[in-house]
């Protein structure tokens, strides 16, 4: 996963114009695809060696690298917009 978004994270400026318009079009059609919502969940000890799996193992979820650029557009997105209605409201 790590190297898919360096891949992405170096080829912006070629890729923007073909990922921008998938990202834009989820928005617009309220859908979100089956690949952005699966996760890869990893466990992680808090402690080494762990003693109690229950309490000594945290799980970190990893998403896809095109899901984290559209959840960050849509939270900048509506982020300015509740911004913009605080200061309308004052």
């Amino acid at each position: 996963m790590a190297f898919l978004t360096k891949f992405l994270r170096e080829l912006s400026d070629c890729i923007a114009a073909t990922v921008a318009p998938i990202i834009n079009s989820s928005f617009w059609q309220g859908i979100v695809p089956v690949q952005w919502e699966i996760l890869r969940i990893t466990l992680i000890p808090k402690l080494f060696p762990h003693v109690h799996a229950d309490t000594d193992i945290r799980p970190t979820a990893v998403t896809s690298a095109v899901s984290e650029v559209a959840e960050e557009f849509i939270g900048r997105y509506f982020n300015e917009f509740l911004q913009g209605i605080s200061i309308a409201l004052y």
